[in-house]
């Protein structure tokens, strides 16, 4: 580089700087002092407390750190001295170091690193935690160590146990006499005997300590604002309150929803390349504390609605929407593509289908159901199968009726020729007889902006322009109606079984095969 660097062995406060980049360590920090000069002085070894006596004195600059676990009270201090604070992801500092310092990893390079990187006005930086962030993230992490010391101690404690033939129960209705079953199983050896009983009391401490320190948070999160409103959100207790109190600071910095799940890594991770486009699992980035918590608080969320405790009658209805949805897809590939989830949540209902005491009334449909297991659709649980065709006459005139009247166009006032419109949309669903509405106004804008009005032939060209579904699809569609010649009620009034027999069949071989596994079967 062109930069003129200076090596040197305290602070001059007597000078401004454009930025300060300094490099943490325990006991130590490597300082990188841009002057406006374009020099770089350069400090190997600076004490904590010199590095705060100079920053007391000097003017107010920016200071760019990496973060550790002193950046936040060092932040702290900074700021109220008057100075500005950039927190720089290692990953951007490890980057700059690689194109302009051949990839030499130095405290030094680190540092001169991150008083360049300073000036930068599009980086993306980490925002520091506040004192009152800080006390709730120091509590939260503490919890989380007093459950791991805990779990540890108790799943080594049982494993010598039972290697020695006294096999402890899960949930240990017996903690408090666990000494005296240690004490007087007679396969122990007297020395083996003293530091079990060590660990019993070494795991019982660690509980007290949890439950006091849960007792804390939850106190902490009574009597928090903050906290109270996290807790207005379905799934959050006290305990993740807090700690997305400590984690997230001003919620304003997110611009959007999306990236709030995205701060957690709780969205997919996406792959493209071209056209091709896929999401895989979820990027388990950011804090892991929060998203274990976030999680098992989703999951509560989904029990409590699956009991109907859940008050929200909106969510509940989302979530069983999301639940069934979830069991009726790709049921036949389940237990390899999802561990076995789909197939649970569909045997969960099923058996709801089956034992349910409340009267439901349960509509479902199905683009395919020769996907379906059988199971599903036996009687007992959907009593019965209907066909719904393509729209007759009269239904057509209806579709037409409601879609003209929504888009503020009264069918018996502009005299619009309902049987005309009927006869020669033969074939149209419901969907094609809207869309040629739509079509037909934007040719009446097109004709008149300043006072459109709709035809019947601007009706008439929208129709003859469209080519239904029933024609592009015409053997698929003649496939499913033979199909539903015997397998199936028709759900339309107008249509019976001897119109449904007269239709034309004209299947392709791929078809033709599909028919006759059915009819072997």
């Amino acid at each position: 580089m062109s930069v003129r660097r200076i090596l040197a062995k305290t602070i001059n406060t007597d000078l401004e700087y454009e930025a300060i980049g300094i490099d943490l360590a325990k006991n130590c920090v490597s300082v990188a002092l841009l002057t406006t000069d374009g020099e770089v002085v350069c400090i190997d070894r600076l004490d904590y407390s010199e590095l705060e006596k100079s920053a007391q004195v000097l003017c107010p600059t920016t200071f760019a750190m990496e973060p550790c676990t002193e950046m936040n009270y060092l932040v702290q201090k900074l700021e109220a001295w008057g100075h500005r604070c950039l927190v720089i992801g290692g990953k951007n500092v490890q980057n700059y170091v690689e194109n302009h310092y051949s990839g030499q990893k130095t405290d030094l390079n680190d540092a001169q690193a991150l008083a360049f990187l300073a000036q930068d006005t599009q980086l993306r930086t980490i925002k520091a935690k506040n004192m009152e962030q800080q006390k709730y993230a120091s509590l939260t992490t503490l919890r989380e160590q007093y459950i791991k010391q805990y779990r540890q101690t108790i799943v080594s404690l049982k494993g010598i146990c039972q290697a020695w033939g006294l096999n402890i129960s899960k949930g240990i209705s017996g903690k408090a006499r666990l000494k005296d079953l240690i004490e007087n199983h007679a396969a122990f050896p007297e020395e083996l005997k003293e530091s079990l009983v060590d660990m019993v009391t070494h795991a019982q401490t660690a509980q007290k300590a949890l439950n006091k320190i849960t007792k804390t948070l939850e106190l902490l999160a009574k009597n928090d604002k903050v906290c109270q409103l996290i807790q207005t959100i379905p799934g959050l207790g006290p305990i993740c309150s807090c700690r997305l109190r400590a984690t997230i600071g001003d919620i304003r910095r997110f611009k959007n929803p999306k990236d709030f799940p995205a701060y957690y890594g709780l969205v997919p991770r996406s792959i493209a390349t071209g056209h091709n486009e896929k999401k895989g699992k979820i990027t388990h980035r950011g804090d892991k504390t929060m998203r274990s918590l976030m999680v098992q608080g989703a999951g509560s969320v989904i029990n409590m609605a699956t009991k109907g405790k859940l008050k929200s009658k909106q969510l509940t209805k989302w979530i069983l929407k999301k639940q069934i949805e979830k069991g009726l897809s790709g049921i036949q590939s389940s237990g390899s593509t999802d561990g076995g989830v789909t197939s649970r949540i569909f045997s969960t209902i099923l058996t709801w289908m089956q034992e349910k005491t409340s009267p439901v009334f349960v509509v479902a449909t199905a683009n395919n159901i020769n996907q379906l297991p059988p199971k599903l659709l036996r009687k007992g649980r959907f009593d019965e199968i209907f066909f719904v065709d393509l729209p007759s006459k009269e239904e057509r005139k209806n579709i037409f009726t409601i879609h003209l009247n929504k888009k503020g166009q009264n069918p018996i006032k502009n005299n619009y020729p309902m049987e005309s419109l009927a006869n020669n949309t033969e074939g149209f669903n419901g969907a094609e007889i809207e869309e040629c509405i739509k079509e037909a106004m934007f040719d009446a804008y097109v004709e008149n902006p300043e006072n459109p009005q709709l035809k019947t032939t601007h009706l008439m060209n929208a129709i003859s322009k469209t080519v239904p579904l029933s024609t592009t699809m015409k053997e698929q569609i003649s496939a499913l109606r033979r199909w539903a010649k015997t397998r199936a009620k028709n759900a339309s009034i107008e249509y019976t079984q001897e119109d449904i027999s007269k239709t034309e069949i004209n299947l392709t071989r791929p078809e033709l095969e599909l028919e006759r596994s059915f009819d072997n079967k």
